[in-house]
């Protein structure tokens, strides 16, 4: 069965983010912020207002660490000069651009992934995989 062009790029692209230390800041990352943000706010409210604030700070957190996910995406290509040899091969920009955007949306989707656990803990289960939809959106 065959995915496409682009199914090459979003291969090598998701494998070229645990090749470096990058996912694994980024998981770390995440995982901390969440347990300090859960613990600090149970200290002081109560499991409903947890929610909402946590997942305020979900969608926070969110703008600071997706560009670090995708900052490297294109000027690697560009600094290895490897742009040259996906266009030599056929691949054209939108697939390109296809790939690279889902591969950083399936690690994006990992690390919200990893905090499901936390957030399961704090109530309402409808509300909090609604809240992470909205948070996985932005």
């Amino acid at each position: 069965m065959r995915l496409g062009k682009w199914a090459l790029v979003f291969r090598r692209e998701l494998a070229s983010y645990f090749h470096t230390p990058l996912a694994y800041i980024v998981l770390t990352a995440m995982s901390l912020l969440g347990g300090y943000l859960v613990t600090s706010l149970m200290a002081y409210f109560q499991n409903s207002l947890v929610v909402t604030f946590w997942l305020g700070n979900m969608g926070l957190i969110t703008v600071f660490l997706c560009p670090l996910l995708t900052m490297k995406t294109f000027s690697e290509e560009r600094q290895n000069h490897t742009d040259y040899l996906w266009k030599s091969i056929g691949i054209s920009s939108r697939s390109m651009v296809l790939g690279k955007y889902l591969a950083a949306a399936a690690l994006w989707t990992l690390i919200l992934s990893m905090t499901l656990p936390i957030a399961f803990l704090m109530g309402n289960p409808l509300q909090i995989l609604a809240g992470y939809v909205g948070v996985a959106l932005v």
